[in-house]
């Protein structure tokens, strides 16, 4: 590290300014943690602050400790130093203390305050912190529902939200909405000012619902005015006259007049909204527009349909969302309708109030708290009526918050109790609002952004001013070419429309290189290209051999080798971060074909997903199959050999036993299949490395496949790899008891990592996972990925600033009887709106984090369908020039329409498509494109400034057969993703009426050869061949293989309306072929065989964990030699070679082969037989 200039000037007063509250807004890499550490020692050393008159809370441990290392350093400095004898015993004195120190995170101190006096409050000494409760939460939800279940008004409820056949769903909301809650510093008292906000029968929510809606439908029109632009565009272009003007005698104005005319006066009218009705009535009024002579234009039917898809870009959004809106004269009765389950479920004594308090006792009864309750008894234990609050006030000189965007309400709440009890205790708070990504923590940014917006600024500071903001202007971590970079696309996308905060018209929210402080000039920098941004692009053509993911992977990889030849970078300078852990796996399982070694940090949220608790929750039972809860899981699971429904545990639950011993007194064949193969698992585990285990558990629970079925399959599956890869990690536990105890004392210490077995690895981590920390080279992947929208979809929305909204579900009159109607209400739906815009501005706040942890090189990645996908984001780019909504000459911020996006890429790709080195490379790689990049610079001119002046881009766009081609020879062997070997079944069209987990064996050759054709046995008969085949096979099935008749077996079976006249003439033509088999030296064999078994059903579970089922015609057994014999009726020719016939039914007969042989653990022999030409065909 170069030493630089001490600190800047903000960075000075920062350290220096006394007695005020201070906000620093702290861009990335501007140093934040040094001036933390800078301030306190300046703090000791000047002012003689005592160690123990600080808190200091940091957002992880990991910040915190650092913190103290660094402390720890600086003050053995000190102790060195030129200080006055009394200062250098003072500075002694506080080493001693450091330990000890306040510097810590929230829940820590939290814990410690409740150490100290919890008792005051009923918090018993000695009391645990349980990191992870879900096992607890879902025993007392079980007893809670036992209770519910007796009570007519859940019934009532239930019946009308839970209407699958478990409580699954219910339970999973209870704990999601005990999350969200538990982050309001009074939760009731939101509820109620939410009711007497939108709910109240006065004027019920009319105001602000009415506001919300026209304000998402002003947004709208925006985005129609940016699309009525593009069409105008095009008219223009193509010639297309009467888009402009009309004939003399027209009743209505040109398409330009009317269309621009609409939005823009419907943008104006609805600032004021009336009511509801004026507000119906405004949307819904009609566009009258004079229509386009098409005949006398001459243009191409391709100009006309292109013409018709950009008009409906105009009109249809607004359409489609008053759609989304409608409602009936019903709203307020459904709004009242809906609050009473809302206050069912959320309300005082509602469920999850009861659930709350049977969770408490639970917690008592271990004396355990979860880390929700050290914020809510400390909380309490700050209040007025007790001592301590006084006590930490008077103690206390300074607070000091770090990451102060991600701070809670309720945090925010504790700190302000302690600050402004007696004496106002000065707050240092520092953090960075584009850096707000913990939304689904409750993090509540609004908190941070109230202060930046009314704290008084450090350069307009007077004496009387309590409250500043101070703006730290420079990023020491990275290099100017990868700031000027950042800042050219977070200039081109960000502001507080979508983002939530703007950026080049920001308050100093762009990243700025210090110059002097690095010692160097703009000429010099400019001479190197080492730096320049690089973005690759896989075109991904659909291959066979390889996904996206791994093409994509393998383009990484040979990037990283290609750059590790021609530089001297190390694998562990290089960071792969990804949005989600998804392609970790994939991307890891490539990496090794390279020999690249992989260092894989997952997010903790690993062991809270319920595919990986279901697994590990069967692991447990192997362990101890005495533990109820986890062999109720088991029984419960959708595993291959469990999957016991409701009332069948019921006939095997006995409740003086374990349920393992109630099993073990059943019978029937699904519970002895189940002990078998449970059994079997349990020894492996007892014999074999706990991998093995787990890899046997998924082999045998089929539960992989079953996963990759269910939503967000793809997402599941990776977590099974993932958990299958930390297993094979781990070397330190041969036991599965011990490694399954070390997984469980705290998911905290769980592995949230897999490493390598070198130090020298790529890392590979989540955005979110790489907050705060900087690689020399970073590699942001799978850009294409669509954002999440899960949010959305709850049943109950609740928005800390827009309330609360919940559907309607109730039982309805019709002709039926009562019928259960589910409705969604505007209100609701401007939630789900507004909660939508709400994720993009934090993914794009999650880009901004991304992008900033490069120190060196930054390199995008992506991977995209057609070139389509960059041409007409190219049309856009030009087209903004002209945007009717934005100021002329200010259009350096992309208009709404635009940047209203679901993945990275597109905004990636908008920004650069402005830049001169980009668009000369893509000119190249798609020549189409360029008539799209003639742009007027002079509509964003502020874009070149000085510091986006080094910004750089080199783009390549990789077809995926090229990476395929570049991929080295050691390389080659293709990657196993057990996700795809899976998905070829899933979607097979499986042509007969069957459970759709299996598939029958002889559809397998179907998928084999699809040129299946039909023959008819003869000219007038219309059975299909499988039909006549049906037919032979029920005929033969009668045999007894003593005396056969045929003839006499076909007239009896007749008799008894086992088939039809059509049925009869069919076999009575084939008769010739039954009787020569009669008379053949098969049946000979079969007449002499010891023991025969006719038309047995099997069902089999393949390599694969697919579940193959069968029939055998005819297994027999002779002189102990085990023979399975299958007719076939097919017309085949005398004249084919034994081969070919073999070849016909291979796949079908060694299926059945491998079958016998795993029941009677012998060879088996298979013969196929063609009655068609009375000939066996031995295998």
């Amino acid at each position: 590290m170069i030493r630089m200039p001490k600190y800047n000037k903000e960075q000075q007063a920062a350290i220096d300014l006394r007695g005020k509250t201070i906000l620093v807004s702290a861009p990335a890499g501007s140093g934040k943690t040094r001036i933390l550490v800078a301030r306190l020692i300046s703090l000791i050393v000047n002012d003689h602050y005592s160690m123990d008159q600080f808190l200091v809370l940091t957002f992880t441990k990991a910040a915190g400790n650092e913190m103290k290392q660094r402390l720890n350093v600086s003050l053995h400095e000190e102790a060195l130093a030129n200080h006055d004898e009394e200062t250098l015993k003072h500075i002694q004195e506080q080493i001693q203390l450091l330990p000890h120190a306040y510097i810590t995170t929230f829940d820590s101190f939290c814990k410690t305050l409740l150490e100290k006096y919890g008792y005051l409050i009923g918090v018993m000494p000695g009391f645990k912190v349980n990191p992870s409760p879900d096992l607890i939460k879902d025993q007392v939800l079980d007893q809670c529902l036992e209770k519910w279940v007796e009570d007519p008004r859940f019934q009532d409820y239930a019946s009308r939200h839970n209407t699958k056949n478990d409580f699954d769903e219910l339970k999973q909301t209870l704990i999601d909405f005990q999350n969200i809650t538990n982050s309001f510093v009074d939760f009731h008292q939101f509820l109620d000012q939410v009711h007497e906000k939108y709910y109240n029968p006065k004027f019920l929510g009319e105001k602000p619902i009415l506001n919300g809606m026209a304000k998402l439908y002003q947004d709208c029109c925006i985005k129609s005015l940016s699309a009525y632009n593009i069409l105008y565009r095009f008219c223009e272009k193509h010639d297309i006259t009467y888009f402009f003007e009309t004939d003399e005698n027209a009743k209505h104005p040109a398409p330009a007049t009317a269309l621009y005319d609409y939005y823009s006066d419907l943008y104006n009218a609805l600032n004021k909204p009336f009511s509801f009705e004026v507000l119906n009535g405004q949307v819904s009024h009609k566009i009258e527009m004079s229509s386009i002579k098409w005949s006398e234009l001459g243009v191409d039917d391709s100009v006309k349909k292109q013409y018709t898809k950009l008009k409906a870009d105009v009109t249809e959004p607004l359409k489609k969302l008053q759609k989304y809106f409608s409602f009936t004269d019903k709203f307020h009765e459904y709004l009242t309708y809906s609050y009473v389950d809302i206050y069912y479920l959320l309300g005082k004594n509602g469920l999850l109030d009861q659930f709350n308090q049977a969770y408490k006792e639970a917690k008592k009864a271990r004396n355990e708290l979860d880390f929700h309750d050290l914020e809510e008894y400390a909380t309490r234990l700050l209040q007025e009526d007790q001592p301590v609050v006084e006590r930490l006030n008077h103690t206390l000189k300074e607070i000091m918050v770090d990451e102060y965007q991600d701070t809670n309400q309720i945090q925010e709440n504790l700190v302000l109790k302690i600050a402004n009890y007696d004496k106002e205790i000065p707050m240092f708070m520092v953090g960075d609002m584009k850096q707000s990504i913990y939304r689904f923590r409750q993090a509540d940014p609004s908190i941070f952004q109230h202060k930046f917006d009314t704290f008084t600024k450090l350069e307009e500071m007077t004496e009387n001013d309590t409250n500043i903001r101070i703006d730290l202007k420079y990023n020491y971590r990275s290099e100017k070419v990868v700031l000027d970079s950042v800042n050219y696309i977070f200039d081109c996308i960000m502001d507080s429309s979508v983002g939530g905060l703007e950026y080049i018209h920001g308050d100093n929210a762009i990243l700025r290189y210090d110059y002097e402080a690095k010692g160097t000039t703009l000429s010099e920098l400019k001479k190197n290209h080492d730096f320049d941004t690089d973005v690759l692009i896989s075109l991904y053509n659909n291959q066979e051999e390889y996904t996206k993911s791994e093409v994509e992977a393998h383009m990484v990889a040979q990037k990283i080798i290609q750059m590790r030849q021609v530089t001297d970078y190390k694998y562990h300078d290089f960071a792969v971060l990804m949005r989600a852990t998804t392609e970790f796996i994939t991307y890891k399982k490539v990496f090794e074909r390279y020999h690249i070694p992989v260092n894989i940090t997952l997010s903790t949220g690993l062991f809270e997903s319920n595919e990986v608790i279901s697994i590990m929750t069967l692991l447990k039972a192997l362990v101890n199959p005495y533990d109820d809860i986890a062999m109720l899981s088991v029984l419960h699971n959708n595993f291959l050999f469990s999957h016991f429904t409701e009332n069948e545990l019921l006939e095997i639950r006995d409740a003086d036993d374990p349920l393992y011993i109630n099993l073990t007194h059943h019978t029937n064949n699904k519970v002895l299949h189940f002990l078998e193969v449970f059994d079997d698992l349990r020894n492996t585990a007892m014999t074999s490395s706990p991998y093995e285990t787990l890899k046997k558990c998924l082999k045998e629970t089929g539960y992989q496949a079953f996963v990759s079925q269910l939503m967000n399959g793809e997402q599941r599956s990776a977590n099974l790899d993932i958990l299958l890869e930390t297993f094979r990690t781990n070397e330190e536990y041969p036991y599965l008891k011990d490694y399954l105890e070390l997984l469980d004392s705290s998911s905290n210490q769980a592995p949230g990592f897999i490493a390598s077995d070198e130090n020298d690895a790529v890392e590979f981590m989540t955005i979110h996972k790489s907050k705060g920390l900087q690689f020399p080279v970073v590699f942001v992947s799978a850009m294409q990925k669509k954002f999440n929208n899960s949010d959305e979809k709850a049943d109950i929305i609740i928005s800390q600033h827009d309330g609360v909204a919940g559907s309607v579900a109730r039982k309805e009159k019709s002709p039926f009887g009562k019928i259960l109607c589910k409705y969604e209400h505007p209100y609701l739906k401007m939630l789900k709106l507004l909660i939508r815009q709400e994720t993009v501005n934090e993914e794009m706040r999650i880009l901004y984090v991304a992008l900033t942890r490069a120190e060196k090189k930054l390199i995008l990645t992506g991977t995209i369908k057609d070139e389509e996908e960059i041409i007409s984001i190219a049309r856009k780019v030009q087209a903004n020039d002209t945007d009717p909504t934005l100021t002329k000459g200010h259009g350096v911020v992309y208009n709404l329409a635009m940047r209203s996006t679901n993945n990275y890429l597109s905004w990636v790709l908008m920004a650069l498509l402005r830049h001169k080195d980009f668009q000369k490379d893509i000119r190249q790689a798609i020549p189409e494109v360029g008539p799209y990049l003639s742009l007027d610079r002079s509509s964003f001119e502020e874009l070149e400034n000085d510091d986006t002046y080094l910004a750089r881009f080199h783009c390549v766009i990789q077809d995926s057969s090229e990476t395929i081609n570049k991929i080295p020879a050691y390389a080659k062997i293709k990657a196993d993703n057990q996700y795809r070997a899976y998905k070829k079944y899933y979607d097979f069209e499986y042509p007969y009426p069957v459970e759709p987990r299996s598939i029958a064996v002889t559809s397998m050759e179907e998928m084999k050869n699809d040129d299946t054709h039909f023959d008819f046995s003869n000219e007038e008969t219309h059975y299909l061949a499988t039909d006549r085949g049906t037919l032979v096979h029920n005929l033969l099935s009668y045999f007894n293989f003593k005396d056969d008749d045929p003839q006499e077996l076909i007239e009896s079976l007749y008799t008894n309306q086992m088939f039809d006249e059509e049925g009869l003439s069919v076999l009575k033509n084939y008769l010739p072929h039954i009787n020569d088999f009669i008379n053949s030296d098969t049946y000979q064999l079969i007449k002499d065989a010891n023991q025969i078994y006719q038309e047995k059903q099997f069902r089999y579970k393949d390599e694969n964990g697919l579940i193959i089922n069968g029939i055998f015609d005819l297994v027999f057994i002779k002189d102990n030699k085990v023979y399975v014999l299958d007719y076939k009726t097919d017309r085949v020719s005398k004249d084919n070679s034994d081969e070919t016939l073999k070849d016909l039914h291979h796949t079908q007969l060694s299926y059945y082969s491998k079958v016998l042989k795993e029941v009677f653990h012998t060879d088996v022999q298979a013969i196929i037989y063609y009655l068609h030409i009375n000939k066996a065909i031995y295998l």
